[in-house]
């Protein structure tokens, strides 16, 4: 839940979520995002796009859905 993600990005700062959803809608995404998460994909992202997605947090880059891409630290 969006709550649970709120609480483990406030007690765990360093930590960073990538958030698996089947709706990939602006509303979900943007609600993920305004609670800590780094990252958003579909559940039915390939293991190569999760792997990417993976490093390209470690990197410090938000990870959005399909082809949007948004460079922002935290």
């Amino acid at each position: 839940s969006m709550e649970a993600l709120r609480e483990l990005a406030a007690e765990f700062a360093d930590v960073r979520v990538i958030v698996f959803s089947g709706d990939d809608d602006a509303a979900s995404v943007e609600a993920a995002l305004s609670c800590g998460a780094w990252g958003y994909l579909s559940k039915d992202a390939e293991p190569a796009g999760i792997v990417n997605a993976i490093r390209r947090v470690a990197e410090g880059e938000v990870v959005l859905p399909g082809s949007a891409r948004l460079d922002h630290e935290r």
